[in-house]
């Protein structure tokens, strides 16, 4: 995948992968886990969490079974959420 959306709606919110250009939907999550979800990442990304109003932009590294990610993180608010 080179792409991870998360975008909330209702009650919770969709992860999306995008695979071969294709965004699939690979998870539904509810609304606080989502929440919860973004403010951890934009904390890693060294974000300010508490700034839901305007765009963020920010980088991290994640490492999993023995493989370093270097990721982008972008934030959109949107409507009781971002």
């Amino acid at each position: 995948a080179s792409d991870v959306h998360m975008q909330p709606h209702g009650s919770g919110g969709a992860v999306r992968l995008r695979v071969d250009s294709m965004l699939r939907r690979v998870a539904a999550l509810p609304r606080p886990v989502l929440l919860r979800l973004v403010a951890r990442l934009k904390l890693l990304a060294a974000m300010d969490p508490t700034d839901q109003l305007r765009p963020q932009d920010g980088r991290l590294q994640l490492h999993c079974d023995g493989r370093r990610f270097d990721l982008r993180l972008s934030t959109v608010p949107v409507a009781g959420a971002e």
